[in-house]
């Protein structure tokens, strides 16, 4: 009896999961037992690796309590200080900068910062700003794409925005996670950037950054990530590609390094 008890089990829990799978439960729904049982189990393997130490190929320059300190009086990063970081960034000779920090709206304070600015971003020749794409709750299927404002299409062209997408069998439209309105830098810095890309994720219901959204739809086209456009640059890859089988994301490929999806 006792050997045959894993047998036992074994059929007991594969009916179950037969039986939910033709129910159709939905494990997106974080609400569900099933499904925040096996979130937790995803913290638990990340707790099980422990802290993975990186490597050199990525320093982070945060604006921290010990920054502010280091602008004596001020206290306050300014627009005006951000030339010369950049500036200072460079001299290193990294590959490629990223910045993660949007600038919407005209210095108010001094107007000539703005362009000092995008001057030091040209200098450097490899900035990739970021972007804001506020996302929809719920994904959805590849709408018909939109006509592009003319000075919007030059840009995104200029800088290699839109990935290259194979699609193999039949294109019913891919469950898409979308964006509904776009936030970028002043004009003049991102024409002196080399690219941008969005910043911004969704939390899930538990309040937790698990997944990552690499691509997002907005208007019928796939706009990328931060990631992936500082990736293509610190490749000096081209066109970020996507494998798309039937009606979902097969693949994401960045030069010869290949991102599968879930």
């Amino acid at each position: 009896m006792k050997r045959r008890f894993p047998t036992i089990l074994a059929i007991t829990v594969t009916f179950l999961f037969a039986v939910l799978a033709t129910n159709r439960l939905d494990w997106t729904d974080s609400s569900t037992f099933l499904t925040s049982l096996d979130l937790r189990w995803l913290d638990t393997k990340f707790q099980l690796r422990g802290r993975l130490v990186p490597g050199d190929e990525v320093i982070i320059v945060g604006l921290d309590d010990r920054t502010m300190d280091s602008l004596g009086s001020a206290r306050t990063f300014e627009r005006k200080h951000v030339p010369a970081l950049i500036d200072q960034i460079s001299a290193a000779g990294p590959r490629v900068i990223g910045f993660d920090i949007l600038y919407e709206d005209e210095d108010a304070s001094d107007p000539r910062n703005d362009a000092l600015f995008a001057e030091a971003i040209e200098r450097a020749g490899n900035v990739v700003l970021a972007a804001r794409l506020d996302l929809e709750s719920t994904t959805g299927e590849s709408g018909e794409r939109q006509e592009l404002d003319p000075d919007f299409q030059e840009l995104v062209v200029q800088k290699q925005v839109f990935p290259a997408v194979r699609q193999r069998g039949t294109n019913t439209g891919a469950s898409m996670i979308q964006g509904y309105d776009l936030s970028m830098n002043l004009p003049i810095h991102n024409q002196a950037a080399a690219t941008f890309g969005f910043v911004n994720f969704h939390p899930d219901a538990q309040g937790f950054l698990r997944y990552q959204p690499q691509f997002i739809e907005w208007g019928g086209r796939l706009y990328p990530s931060l990631d992936l456009q500082l990736l293509k640059l610190y490749l000096g890859a081209p066109s970020v590609t996507i494998a798309m089988q039937d009606n979902r994301v097969e693949q994401v490929q960045v030069g010869d390094y290949v991102i599968p999806t879930d």
